[in-house]
């Protein structure tokens, strides 16, 4: 039997909270923490718009059976890699992680004595779920590929908000300081990670992205010890666990589904067939992020309701919502210096005139031809050029 079919392991120690523990099928479920309770500020009419033709949109949320289990899970983090940095922690960081990255290169039966931990989490991450169909959620990547910019910048803008307002993801990127210091390496660390899962057989087991995944997964899991670690009880008493369980299946349904919620709401058509193919595209990745199989939609309708009742129930603003509101307007606002004038190169020496720099013209190339197979941007795909009309088109009859 191993550790995680194992009830025992799921228990919390007599110095631990009594909600932190990992969550058994037959268990009762813990309720919400206290921060996550249901606020009007969330309730937008765009919210409205875009969730309404799906699923009944109310002030207080339906409670399904995957909305109590998200509430359950935002007091646990991701079994797997959080035992994993454990081990780490007693096998020292180098060496733990040098047999990390050798199993995702080569396999895990490559690392000499593994950490039972890290042979654990490999044979979740090389033994795809039963629900994971191949065609449909290489079907699921193409539609999410193919909805407009505007319902990908809705994504995330809505992201943002949830990010800087919402109390659990403010608080953690407020902790850890990463916004603070450098946002705009956070920033294109974030819309890189987004490009790369779009490309053909990213989540391939030998994919230099699915290793991108599984990276992201263990910085989480770094990131939410040590915060557990800092803040302590009181903490996890009223806020739940950082970077729970819970949310990272809850971004995930987001980032999934609002691109194609905008453009249904706003005339491009999709169909529950198509919302059901990109909801498994981007439960997989949640997988393969350490989300419990059991808090895994199945469908697009139950994972509306998750991110409907997540959404409403986000909480904040928090302590960390002006200073990271301020770290991202800072590099547009500041005035940028100036740059030295060059030296006059038109003057020789002793003041005389000199040569006149010569000014190469240099003309556009040809544009970029993706080769066959590689996916555009996310963010322009499915969209072309509309030519400027000419001057005889502008003036019909010249």
């Amino acid at each position: 039997m191993s550790m995680l079919d194992s009830g025992t392991a799921a228990e919390p120690g007599a110095d631990r909270h009594p909600y932190d523990y990992y969550y058994r099928r037959g268990m009762a479920l813990r309720p919400a923490p206290e921060t996550a309770t249901v606020s009007p500020l969330w309730l937008t009419e765009p919210h409205v718009r875009l969730f309404s033709p799906w699923i009944p949109v109310r002030a207080v949320p339906t409670r399904t059976a995957l909305t109590g289990l998200f509430d359950d899970h935002r007091w646990q983090g991701d079994e797997q890699m959080d035992a994993v940095v454990r081990a780490f922690a007693r096998l020292g960081m180098r060496r733990g992680r040098r047999m990390f990255d050798q199993a995702l290169e080569h396999g895990i039966d490559a690392v000499t004595d593994p950490p039972s931990e890290l042979v654990e989490l490999f044979r979740h991450l090389d033994e795809p779920p039963a629900w994971c169909d191949a065609a449909a959620w290489e079907r699921g990547r193409r539609l999410w590929i193919n909805a407009s910019l505007a319902g990908k910048l809705t994504m995330m803008l809505s992201d943002a908000m949830g990010t800087f307002v919402g109390a659990e993801v403010s608080s953690a990127t407020g902790q850890t300081r990463r916004f603070l210091a450098d946002f705009r390496r956070r920033e294109l660390e974030t819309v890189t990670w987004f490009h790369d899962v779009t490309r053909p057989g990213a989540v391939d087991r030998r994919s230099p992205v699915f290793a991108s995944i599984v990276r992201v997964r263990l910085m989480h899991a770094q990131a939410r010890l040590a915060l557990r670690g800092v803040w302590g009880d009181d903490h996890f008493a009223r806020h739940g666990n950082p970077i729970s369980n819970a949310m990272t299946m809850g971004a995930a349904v987001t980032f999934g589904l609002l691109p194609l919620l905008f453009d249904h709401a706003h005339g491009r058509r999709v169909s529950r067939t198509d919302l059901d193919s990109v909801m498994l595209y981007w439960a997989y990745i949640a997988h393969l992020m350490g989300v419990a199989d059991e808090l895994v939609p199945r469908n697009a309708i139950d994972g509306l309701h998750m991110a409907h009742h997540m959404i409403l129930t986000a909480g904040g603003p928090t302590e960390w919502t002006d200073l990271t509101v301020q770290a991202r307007q800072r590099p547009c606002l500041q005035p940028q210096p100036r740059p030295a004038a060059p030296p006059d190169s038109r003057r020789g020496p002793g003041g005389r005139p000199g040569l006149r720099p010569h000014r190469r013209v240099t003309r556009p190339g040809p544009a970029p031809r993706l080769s066959p197979g590689v996916a555009a941007a996310p963010a322009l795909a499915g969209h072309r050029r509309t030519p400027r009309p000419s001057q005889r088109d502008a003036a019909p009859g010249r």
